[in-house]
This record gives structure tokens, C-alpha cells and sequence, in this order.
């Protein structure tokens, strides 16, 4: 599984990198710090599976995520953000956005890897029948 995860914290980025690696161990990891560099990235690389935290540099994730919905080659790909944010207003926004879903900070990178392993286990499902 090819994983995309964007956050400006460097400490963020390495705890998930050891936390996904662990319990996904053949998934290829890529970290970046910018959703100017995550945009570069999406239009050369197919990932499975992208996802990002909110608070970033000159850009939401939010905002990121509709972006990232212009690639050709990641158009479909399901989009995870990992948030901070859980008040109504930030929520209604989710909704209408290109976010797959989102995992609160608040409940922890254990919500993320269930998450994540959702996602997994429906792409290989369906990848098998296609």
C-alpha cells in the first residue's frame, strides 16, 4: 500500500511513519511537509491512500484535499485528515469537502491505524474483483 501522509510537523510525520510501519509493514511510506510539495508528488505517484492533518503551511487540508481531487493519477484515491478540529461549523465543511473521512487527534493514532485498515481492506476487496 502506497501512503501519502502531509504535516508540517516533522515529529508527527516520523510517529506515523513508525506507527503505519508497524502495523502496515510493506506499505511504502512518503512524508512531506507542504501541500505545495504533496502536489508535486500526486501528479508523478499513484498512492493508495493520502493522508494529512489540517494545519499546514499556506494551506488547509481542506483546501489541500480539493487540489489534490485535480490529479489525474489520484482522483480517486480516498483521503484521510487528521485533525484537531471537531466543532459543528469545521464539520458541515468536512461534509461538503473531498475528505474521505477524518480521525480526531484527540482519539489517538490507534483511530487512525483502524482507519486506515478500513481503507486497506476495502481496496484489496474490490481490487480482487475488478
Amino acid at each position: 500500500m502506497k501512503l501519502l501522509l502531509v504535516d508540517e510537523s516533522n515529529f508527527a510525520l516520523k510517529l506515523l511513519d513508525i506507527k503505519i510501519s508497524k502495523y502496515f509493514p510493506t506499505s511504502e511510506i512518503t512524508q512531506l511537509r507542504s501541500a505545495e510539495a504533496a502536489l508535486r508528488e500526486v501528479d508523478k505517484t499513484h498512492f493508495d491512500l493520502i493522508i494529512t492533518s489540517d494545519k499546514l503551511p499556506k494551506m488547509s487540508g481542506l483546501q489541500l484535499s480539493e487540489s489534490l481531487k485535480q490529479s489525474v493519477l489520484n482522483y480517486h484515491t480516498p483521503i484521510i485528515l487528521f485533525t484537531a478540529k471537531n466543532d459543528s461549523k469545521f464539520l458541515k465543511e468536512l461534509v461538503l469537502s473531498n475528505i474521505s473521512t477524518f480521525v480526531s487527534k484527540q482519539d489517538g493514532v490507534q483511530e487512525l491505524l483502524k482507519t486506515i485498515d478500513i481503507y486497506y481492506l476495502f481496496n484489496t476487496t474490490f481490487s480482487k474483483v475488478a
